[in-house]
Order: structure tokens, then C-alpha cells, then sequence
């Protein structure tokens, strides 16, 4: 019986091995490489803002930087009025960045832990960074000098 069954089971691995078959077949590979850009921003800096507050309790207060570095207030009924109706600040300005590369920020950036003053509308034009500045009616504003980072994304 011992002699059946291992000739039995040469006879299977024999009858397994002999169909098979070979084959060929082509095999691709991609690959995207991308070289990284070095990019170099400059804060965007109000200055020294003046405000005065005014009678419109409970209305949030509105600013823009333009590319001339040229803060404005946007609407007149905020809490808070920008004092002589304008202020002269810089733009922030990037180097490194491709032509036609476009940015993208997330969110607000905000000043505080309270979140009520923010800056929001990153906007990246010309090599010139501008945004809006926001001041909720409820900010403490103690005269202190304040400054607020994030991280943003520029896709070329």
C-alpha cells in the first residue's frame, strides 16, 4: 500500500507540472516628478491704524489693503472708523512663483484668541498680496501690537 500511494502522488505532481504554460506581458511605469519652488513672502503690514469707534453698536468694521499699500474702509457703518478715512500700508509681496501661479488661503487669519479681529480675502495679484481687515464690534483694541500667521498655498 506504501509503494501505491507514493506513486500515486508522483503521478499528481507529475500531471500538475506538465500543463503549465508560460507567458509574456508588457508592464509600464509612470513616474511624476516635481522639482520644488522656493517662494518668498513678505508680511502684509498695516502700520499704525487710528480708530475711532462710533455709534453703530453691534456692526462689524471693514478694511482693504489695495496693491498701492492704500487701507481704506470699506463701508462707514462699522463700530470701528479708520481716523482721517485712510491709512498708508505695504502689501506683501512673493518671489519664486511661476507666472500665471494662483494662491489660495484658508479661511481667516486671526489676531486674537477670541477671533475677533481677522484679516480674510488673501488675494495674490501681480506679485502683490492684499486682503480685508476685520474688526468685530466686541475686539478689545488695547493699543498692543499685534501680528497673526497661517500657512497658504500658491498652486502653479
Amino acid at each position: 500500500m506504501r509503494k501505491y500511494f507514493l506513486l500515486s502522488a508522483v503521478a499528481l505532481m507529475a500531471a500538475s507540472t506538465a500543463n503549465a504554460t508560460e507567458g509574456a506581458s508588457n508592464l509600464t511605469a509612470s513616474a511624476t516628478i516635481i522639482t520644488p519652488t522656493d517662494v518668498m513672502c513678505t508680511p502684509i503690514d498695516f502700520g499704525t491704524l487710528y480708530f475711532k469707534t462710533t455709534n453703530s453698536v453691534g456692526s462689524r468694521s471693514e478694511f482693504e489693503i489695495n496693491s498701492t499699500g492704500l487701507i481704506t474702509q470699506e463701508y462707514n457703518d462699522g463700530y470701528y472708523r479708520l481716523y482721517g478715512n485712510s491709512a498708508q500700508g505695504t502689501p506683501g509681496t512673493c518671489t519664486g512663483l511661476p507666472e500665471g501661479a494662483t494662491f489660495e488661503a484658508y479661511d481667516a487669519i486671526y489676531f486674537d484668541e477670541a477671533k475677533q479681529i481677522y484679516i480674510s480675502d488673501v488675494n495674490y495679484a501681480n506679485g502683490k498680496l492684499t486682503c480685508r481687515f476685520f474688526i468685530e464690534p466686541d475686539a478689545v483694541l488695547d493699543g498692543s501690537e499685534m501680528t497673526a500667521s497661517a500657512v497658504v498655498r500658491f498652486t502653479y
